[in-house]
């Protein structure tokens, strides 16, 4: 009896259970209402650019308006962002920008539309997926990272120049394996500064005239992209190549009166371009560089013109932990030569930049930029045709991501700062290799944006500028850039000695046991006479005196410059007929000149690269050492 017991009690029992069972699976789970699917998110961005500024005349249009005079501080970004899955094959992303300024107008903080649009999964898991409406144009990994991820307070000018807010409308379509997708997104959320999931494979068609701006002809660009993030034992490394097509009108909004152009105003615009990105776990590469061809001013025709274009940049980086906080310190290096179609008269530039920078991130909600850089800017309109600017400044950028309102106090910059400090002498004890090298690839950086900026700057007007005659400067309108070559007259009236022109320099310091240490305090430049062929060419006075030739000595004094009869080429241009109104005057012959700086630029090159690799092979030598300590 008692066993029949038992067995009806396990019996009673077990339907119990399944009773239960079948209960819980049978009561209908509850869907998600589409307004429960979205979420809202952003950001906000303040910036100071004039801390050490050395030329408040530089300007970059495309980076941040509040570059150069009047600048002080601003909100860079306001992003309110809207996005959520409405269903399980719908995405929608929707982004105002409240820091928005419009071309030609003097008004702040302007409501613009960034991005809206609309993801379709064709398939459950969206392998593949068509996107259609304004966002980003997959070009350019640095164009594709978030403001919020990137390290360089701005984008760089030689892919950025591809895209005015790297957006336009258009419809895309990506396709990536679930598991790349996944990997994709855990670059961003694990701080390794991810560009985001824009595919293995992306190919789109755009209007091309960028974003916020009227379709201006029928003829659509066509964009493709390749990427693939491969894992490399604990590295990970992204190569990717794209590429777009088309053709771009300037808009007579964006045009100068009296400016050139072809009749409709359309011109061819293509590019190409490569990337390579070595995530930081802890040191991290990322490199881009692209060419291609599309409207330029050209300032010797006034007009706009389909001319080439090419450039790039290398940014060096390493991810610091520090208890909860985050350090990204950084260097980068760019240069661009080519047009910005989006800027007035499809504005010429020359860009030559080296910058030096640490992000700093406390918490995931907050994190503080500051950035020095060294820059070197030929831009150039029909308004501004001889335009080159070199300057130096320090910028800082705070930068904080809500979900709710997030406020910060002076009491926590202080903190902040105070962190820094240990952090910086914790890490410098515990990495000394790590920040010998960073020295000196920041050492090697410098060098490298100096010698550039001498060869833009000094060696290439001498390049292009051929020899005049007497009877051809005569004919030369007033303003001509010009260069004459010749030998001091000999009826030039003599100022020291047989010195016609000189640079003296005082002793600051003078012992039979230390070289003396020479000080320029006095420039004597007077008017010359230059004997070019069998007729002379008068220089007006005040210009500068370079490789000089004659070099006399006293007790305190070093005088060195030139005398009758001394071969000199004059760089200047013309102030009226036959007369040169000149910038510098050379020792010897031009092409011996260039002769001898090139070599001794090549020599700079080398030894900056010298240092370069020296800098990676000790940060390299760290990394095998704090392998084989773990």
């Amino acid at each position: 009896m008692k066993k029949l017991l038992t067995s009806l009690l396990l019996l009673a029992a077990g339907a119990a259970h399944g009773q239960a069972a079948d209960s819980v699976t049978k009561a209908p789970a509850m869907a998600k209402k589409w307004f429960e699917s979205f979420t809202i998110r952003g950001y906000v961005q303040a910036r100071y650019n004039r801390l050490l500024e050395t030329n408040p005349a530089l300007q970059c249009e495309q980076c941040d308006k509040s570059w150069g005079a009047n600048g002080g501080f601003s909100l860079r970004r306001i992003r309110v962002i809207f996005f959520g899955q409405l269903n399980e094959r719908i995405y929608f992303y929707l982004q105002p920008d409240f820091a928005s300024t419009l071309s030609g107008n003097t008004t702040l903080n302007v409501g613009l539309l960034r991005d809206a649009y609309m993801d379709l999964g064709l398939d459950k898991a969206s392998r593949f997926r068509v996107r259609v409406g304004q966002s980003k144009v997959p070009y350019g990994f640095e164009n594709m990272q978030s403001s919020q991820n990137r390290l360089a307070l701005d984008r760089n000018d030689a892919l950025n120049s591809a895209l005015s807010n790297e957006r336009d409308l258009g419809a895309f379509i990506y396709w990536a394996p679930t598991a790349v997708r996944q990997r994709f997104s855990k670059l961003v959320k694990d701080g390794l500064k991810g560009s985001g999931d824009y595919g293995v494979v992306g190919l789109g068609v755009f209007n091309g005239q960028t974003a916020n701006r009227p379709e201006l002809n029928d003829q659509r660009h066509i964009v493709a992209r390749l990427a693939y993030p491969l894992s490399i034992g604990s590295q990970i490394i992204e190569p990717s190549v794209q590429a777009y097509t088309g053709h771009y009108v300037v808009g007579k909004d964006q045009l100068s009166t009296g400016v050139k152009h072809r009749p409709d105003l359309s011109y061819p615009d293509q590019r190409l371009a490569a990337t390579f990105v070595l995530y930081p776990q802890p040191f991290g590469v990322q490199a881009e560089y692209n060419v291609g061809r599309g409207p330029e001013f050209n300032p010797a025709t006034d007009s706009i013109e389909n001319q080439q274009l090419h450039g790039g940049y290398v940014l060096l980086n390493m991810r610091l932990h520090y208890q909860q906080q985050q350090f990204y310190p950084f260097v980068r290096v760019q240069y661009y030569d080519g047009g910005k179609k989006h800027e007035r008269d499809a504005r010429s530039y020359t860009v030559r930049e080296a910058e030096l920078g640490v992000e700093w991130q406390p918490s995931p909600s907050f994190e503080l930029v500051t950035m020095y850089t060294l820059s070197s800017r030929r831009f150039e309109d029909f308004q501004r045709p001889d335009n080159r600017q070199r300057a130096a400044c320090f910028a800082c950028r705070p930068s904080s991501t809500f979900r709710s309102l997030l406020v910060v106090s002076r009491r926590l910059f202080f903190y902040f700062g105070t962190l820094i400090i240990r952090g910086s002498l914790r890490m410098l004890t515990k990495y000394k290799l790590v920040w010998m090298g960073l020295l000196a690839i920041s050492y090697g950086v410098v060098k490298l944006w100096l010698l550039a900026s001498y060869s833009d700057g000094v060696l290439a007007p001498l390049r292009q500028l051929e020899p005049q005659t007497a009877a051809a400067l005569r004919q030369l309108p007033a303003g001509t850039p010009v260069l004459v070559e010749g030998r001091i007259s000999r009826i030039t009236p003599q100022r020291y000695g047989t010195l016609v022109a000189y640079v003296r320099s005082s002793a600051e310091r003078y012992s039979k046991e230390q070289e003396p240490i020479w000080l320029e305090n006095d420039w004597v430049a007077p008017a010359l006479l230059l004997e070019v062929g069998s007729q002379t060419v008068p220089v007006e006075a005040g210009y500068a005196l370079r490789n000089t030739t004659i070099q006399k000595l006293t007790k305190r004094n070093s005088y060195n410059g030139f005398d009758r009869g001394s071969q000199v080429f004059a760089v200047g241009t013309v102030s009226r007929a036959g007369t040169i109104k000149a910038e510098t005057v050379y020792g010897g012959k031009r092409d011996d000149y260039l002769f001898k700086q090139t070599g001794e630029k090549w020599v700079g090159y080398a030894g900056a690269l010298f240092v370069l690799v020296l800098g990676l092979g000790l940060i390299g030598v760290e990394v095998v050492l704090g392998r084989n300590r773990r």
